[in-house]
Order: structure tokens, then C-alpha cells, then sequence
């Protein structure tokens, strides 16, 4: 028989912002009828809560993920990373920004699940409790209105990316000081590029 597990946007919200969702109709709406085959996603968390199994690690040998790559010749691949290469990644990306807890502000476009976004923005700005501030698609005039807004210290970008920005007719509107690191991964970096500062 098969079996459904239903929930609603609102259990994973706070209270409040619940509340008021439902109050102004943002929030959809179902009654879902009670019958065997139907499991409510709070009561089976409350029947069966998660025991979380303890478990010895070698952070230098162990795996932490199985990080998909094209790498430089296109064909996916599964570069295998331990827990010590993730820690030691993030912990020598912010010692070369010489980055202080809870003081630098990230930009980024970049997918979390790619090696370059999980690691230079994901890890290394949650191991310093860094800010994080995401967009999830490339728009010009966006990056640098949020450059400015939010005071933006790093800037996680690919060439394509940066190519687009310092040739932008607006930029020079936007108030970018606040920027101390441009990074450039995924493709070499045209030099006419890198030389096209945004200062």
C-alpha cells in the first residue's frame, strides 16, 4: 500500500511568522484526511525520535563527502574529501583573508553543492560565523546594489561574472569600497579583466 507522509510549510517556520502567514493568506492551506496509509510528519518525529548513532572518526582519513567534479576535463568525477581536507580548506582560506570572527560580510551567486561555493563561501564564512549573503541568480545591477547595502567584504565570483561587472555602465552609481577580496575560480581570469578595476 503505499504511504504518504504529509506536513506544512508552517511546522518548519517560527510561531510567530506562522501566525501571521496564515493570518494574511501567504501561507497554502490543505486539510489532509486522517486513514492509515497518511502519516503526519510531527506525530511519527514524536513516536520515532532521532537517535543519532555514535560513531568513531579518522578526520585525515575518513570521508565527509563525495564531491562531484568536472575538474578540467568536462567528465563528472567524485573527488573524495575527508573531514580534515573541509577543515583545513576553510581554516587556510580565511588565514590568507585574514578574516576575524563574525566580521566579514560574503557575496555570493555561487551553487553550494560545487567544490568552489561549498568551500570558499559555505565553510569558511560558517567556521568564522561569518555573514553570508546569497543570491540566487546574476543580475548586475542586484550584485552591486547589494555590494553596497549590505557592506560586502568578499566577493565570491567566476570570470564570466566579473566581466560583466567592471564594464557595467552603472557601476560607477554604487559605493563598492567596502570590498576588500574579489575571488576567481572555475576559469583563468582574462588579465584585461583582472587589470578593469572597479575602484
Amino acid at each position: 500500500m503505499e504511504q504518504v507522509i504529509a506536513t506544512s510549510l508552517k511546522e518548519c517556520m517560527p510561531s510567530f511568522k506562522a501566525f501571521l502567514g496564515s493570518l494574511l493568506r501567504k501561507i497554502p492551506s490543505y486539510k489532509v484526511e486522517r486513514r492509515p496509509n497518511v502519516h503526519f510528519f510531527r506525530e511519527l518525529l514524536a513516536r520515532y525520535p532521532p537517535e543519532l548513532p555514535k560513531v568513531e572518526i579518522n578526520p585525515k582519513e575518513d570521508l565527509a563527502a563525495l564531491q562531484y567534479t568536472g575538474g578540467t576535463t568536462g567528465v563528472p568525477k567524485g573527488a573524495m574529501l575527508t573531514h580534515f581536507n573541509l577543515l583545513s580548506n576553510a581554516v587556510m582560506y580565511n588565514k590568507w583573508l585574514r578574516s576575524k570572527p563574525a566580521k566579514d560580510v560574503h557575496l555570493t551567486l555561487l551553487p553550494l553543492y560545487h567544490i568552489y561555493g561549498m568551500t570558499m563561501v559555505m565553510n569558511a564564512v560558517i567556521s568564522l560565523a561569518g555573514t553570508m549573503v546569497m543570491l540566487p541568480k546574476f543580475n548586475p545591477e542586484e550584485v552591486l546594489s547589494v555590494i553596497q547595502k549590505y557592506r560586502v567584504t568578499v566577493f565570491c565570483g567566476v570570470p564570466t561574472i566579473y566581466a560583466f561587472l567592471v564594464s557595467h555602465p552603472a557601476i560607477g552609481k554604487y559605493d563598492l569600497s567596502s570590498i576588500k577580496f574579489c575571488i576567481s575560480g572555475f576559469a583563468p581570469l582574462p588579465p584585461e579583466v583582472q587589470r578593469n578595476s572597479w575602484n
